[in-house]
């Protein structure tokens, strides 16, 4: 959408803001903000039941939204993984050295200023070379553009109502992809576990948790369809952009997961050296590897199967399962995703905050086999249904970068006045909802 530009533009000599209105002036932020960093407060002086709240580079722990008219006060995260983080804050609190505390002056709009700040990237400012880290004296220096307090006011409700309106679509859309991956589960779930015929005669399974299955199908522990094994064991710095391809279990849970080509998948990879002296951890085509650890229940029996002729090495943390019948892989794979399996395998991980994975637990779950030619059929059926919603997903996920990107560029622009507000109508809050 384009919007009115009825203003002549000037240059600047800063990448962030080439040009900008030529009514604007251009100033150190410390010449229209105070700025003051937290106090060395460690984790145990910290009480939930504590007078005032403890602010550091993420806000108020787990309850601050950025982004309202409310606050008093802008944070910007200054160390760590949270360095140029930014936050709004109101009232009385404390703020910990992890944060810097800037109050501004009566010429400027706080909620404006946290739309100026985030889109400036203040982490590309870090001081320190060991981990991100800004210093109140680097911040102070940074040029800010500055209209009158009026246009800041005019600019924030702009970016209040516009980004309103682009968080209620990303939302929309997350919650699109929550339903597709449920869906998803629930076919594998019904064809797995039921078969695609609805006529055939079914038998109890003997299991609660699996309930009925068609009569002529086998009931068979893990440990009696694979041999097993681990992976590599090596660390990250072993890893290169060169050699054997290679599957870690970092992949396995944010990328790679049920299936890895090595011909479509960017893999990293480990020296040749290890086709010698770690050959027992070489994949072969429909060779599953396990990861052995996850940060959540849900994550655990995440797995891989390798779906190509290309062997490729099983990384750190992982278990190597490896068939030894004439089962269908992509069938068993669709099994695995299931339900009923992945009960077995949270019902007996053990952990915190790491869950764990232990052969015996593999070795201890259940499967449930058809014949070869059924498991081919159904197998055959899934890869057709979940081509659907993951094409359907995978447009969804990129709506969603878009809608970013796109929330990204109308702050730029209209902090740096490439819009002008100054005539755009903004509907009431009532009329906008």
């Amino acid at each position: 959408m384009k919007y009115p530009l009825h203003r002549k533009l000037k240059n600047t000599k800063y990448d962030w803001m080439r040009c900008i209105p030529d009514d604007w002036e251009v100033m150190n932020l410390n010449h229209a903000v105070r700025m003051k960093s937290g106090e060395n407060i460690t984790s145990l002086e910290i009480s939930p039941d504590g007078e005032y709240p403890v602010y550091g580079g993420n806000g108020i722990r787990g309850y601050f939204d950025a982004y309202t008219h409310d606050g008093e006060f802008v944070l910007i995260g200054r160390q760590g993984a949270l360095c140029g983080n930014i936050k709004l804050a109101s009232g009385k609190f404390w703020a910990s050295e992890h944060a810097v505390v800037v109050t501004p002056d009566r010429k400027l709009d706080i909620s404006w200023l946290s739309y100026l700040l985030t889109t400036m990237d203040l982490n590309q400012y870090s001081v320190s070379a060991a981990q991100p880290g800004l210093s109140v004296e680097s911040i102070g220096k940074l040029k800010i553009p500055f209209p009158e307090k009026n246009e800041q006011e005019k600019i924030a409700r702009f970016l209040d109502y516009k980004t309103q309106q682009i968080d209620q679509l990303i939302k929309k859309k997350k919650a699109l992809i929550e339903k597709l991956n449920e869906q998803r589960i629930s076919v594998i779930t019904q064809a797995v576990t039921k078969g695609l015929d609805k006529n055939a005669k079914m038998k109890p399974s003997g299991k609660e948790w699996l309930g009925n299955v068609p009569a002529h199908w086998e009931i068979k522990k893990f440990r009696y369809l694979f041999i097993f094994g681990r992976g590599l064991g090596i660390t990250k710095s072993d890893l290169t952009d060169e050699g054997v391809p290679c599957i870690s279990y970092g992949e396995i849970h944010s990328k790679y997961g049920f299936e890895v080509i090595p011909e479509q998948h960017e893999l990293k990879c480990v020296s040749e050296t290890y086709l010698e002296t770690g050959k027992d951890s070489l994949l072969s085509e429909g060779d599953f590897v396990f990861a052995d650890t996850s940060e959540d229940v849900e994550g655990s029996g995440n797995f891989s199967y390798l779906n190509s002729k290309t062997p490729i090495f099983a990384g750190y943390h992982t278990v190597i399962a490896r068939l030894k019948t004439d089962d269908d892989p992509r069938y068993l794979a669709y099994l695995f995703d299931s339900l009923p399996y992945r009960f077995q395998i949270r019902r007996n991980v053990s952990g915190v905050k790491v869950f764990s994975i232990t052969q015996d637990i593999l070795k201890s779950c259940y499967v449930w086999l058809p014949p070869k030619s059924e498991q081919k059929k159904i197998s055959d059926f899934l890869s057709k249904a979940i081509c659907r919603i993951n094409r359907m997903a995978d447009a969804a996920c990129k709506a969603i970068v878009f809608l970013e990107e796109y929330r990204s560029a109308i702050i730029t622009d209209a902090v740096t006045g490439k819009i002008d507000v100054r005539d755009i109508k903004i509907p009431a809050a009532e009329d906008a909802a």
